[in-house]
């Protein structure tokens, strides 16, 4: 065989093997996985014969107003997966999806539900890659967990809500547009970006992978939902997290902000603050920390005209280059314990805008004894730090066991693990 025709029918059989198909789910139901149930004819009629075929990543899927109820995903990628998902075209679909446990169905590049279409079971619907996403206000309750090999955009063209949990399990994601709403839980196995809404409704667990996988997205709690912190929610720059009166954050795990982010929780709790990178972190109501608020970075700084309440603040480094900036009359409040870390060392308090006070409120009698000074330091119309005493001072207070101490002053030095002169 010559070299010409040899590569010619290398051609030919490359090109079958791509070719996409359009398929049509049989009018009866069935599952996913058997060849009986998909027809290559579009008829809504007893002319809608099995093809004795099933549809692959490169193919598109049509369920219309013909296709049997319901289709069972019984099967995974790669047999279980299209390149589009339509329900609308010709004609809506008012049939489920039953997604079996474990079961995954990809989707490699649309998916259109209609209105009457529902997707339920313990399963997982799986956009795989760059997608568009259109649910038309379909019934939801199956898991969506997005998958890619690499950077995957998804675009949202209207709200996407389900009743189970919400994840991406795999490539670094961009989500786009509207909001994507979970009533299990929310997990970012890998980052997402982006300007979608990822927003929580029911009892669930919210967390990244680590402290270093950060969701951007804005995030938001809403009344009435229930939500755990997983052992680590990395919020990166740019993110806002938000919680609605009336919802409730648990858990002992620590939301991290890893970058310049916003809080608007008003009076919901979170249950503990880990700034781990110099940045800004606004909030846009009062910020209550119901466990402990660390600070390890090298400069932290508040921007809100709002308090800060944490039951213990431990500052994690002695290094004298680590500072928390405050905005002028801020009350930074304490309940139970200040602590530091292995060795005697300074809380350096910094008001952000030059001859104004900043307010720690103490009212604990817990005092970790490496505390050796809380330093409070102003800043002059250049910039530069200085003695809190050269212009306004700091104002401490005390709680009963406590010794009041004189304004104004550089610092209140702990004597005994108690008191302060």
């Amino acid at each position: 065989m010559n070299n010409t025709l040899l590569f010619a029918l290398l051609l030919f059989g490359m090109a079958g093997w791509c070719h996409a198909t359009t398929y049509y789910f049989m009018h009866t139901a069935g599952n996913w996985s058997s060849t009986s149930q998909w027809s290559t004819v579009s008829d809504k009629s007893a002319a809608r014969v099995s093809a004795a075929a099933t549809p692959g990543a490169n193919d598109t899927t049509i369920f219309d107003d013909y296709s049997g109820s319901p289709v069972t995903i019984d099967t995974s990628a790669p047999s279980g997966s299209c390149t589009i998902l339509d329900c609308v075209s010709n004609g809506n679909y008012a049939g489920t999806f039953q997604f079996n446990s474990s079961k995954y169905l990809y989707v490699y590049s649309a998916v259109t539900l209609s209105g009457t279409t529902t997707f339920t079971g313990p399963g997982y619907f799986s956009p795989y890659g760059n997608n568009s996403l259109v649910s038309n206000g379909a019934n939801i309750s199956c898991n969506f967990a997005g998958r890619g090999s690499g950077a995957t955009t998804y675009t949202f063209g209207d709200n996407w809500t389900t009743t189970a949990s919400v994840a991406q399990d795999s490539g670094t994601a961009v989500w786009n547009g509207f909001t994507v709403m979970s009533g299990g839980s929310l997990t970012g196995t890998t980052a997402i970006s982006g300007s979608t809404t990822l927003g929580m409704n029911g009892a669930g667990t919210l967390s990244t992978a680590s402290p270093s996988v950060a969701i951007t997205n804005p995030m938001t709690i809403l009344s009435g939902a229930n939500v755990t912190i997983g052992a680590t929610l990395a919020i990166g720059s740019g993110g806002i997290f938000s919680a609605a009166s009336g919802a409730t954050i648990t858990g002992t795990g620590s939301v991290y902000s890893t970058g310049n982010c916003t809080f608007n929780t008003g009076t919901v709790s979170i249950p503990n603050l880990n700034c781990t990178v110099s940045c800004a972190v606004t909030h846009l109501s009062a910020l209550s920390i119901a466990s402990t608020f660390q600070d390890v970075t090298s400069a932290l700084t508040f921007v809100g005209n709002y308090p800060v309440t944490t039951t213990s603040f431990y500052m994690a480094s002695t290094n004298s280059n680590r500072k928390i900036y405050f905005p002028p009359s801020q009350d930074f409040v304490v309940t139970t314990n200040l602590r530091m870390g292995s060795t005697n060392g300074t809380m350096s308090m910094e008001s952000s805008t030059p001859s104004t006070q900043m307010n720690l409120k103490y009212l604990g009698t817990a005092i970790n004894s490496h505390v050796y000074e809380c330093k409070f330091v102003d800043v002059n119309a250049t910039g530069s730090s200085c003695p809190i005493n050269d212009y306004n001072p700091g104002t401490i207070t005390n709680s009963p066991g406590i010794v009041p101490i004189s304004l104004p002053m550089p610092w209140g030095k702990i004597i005994d693990g108690t008191h302060l002169e």
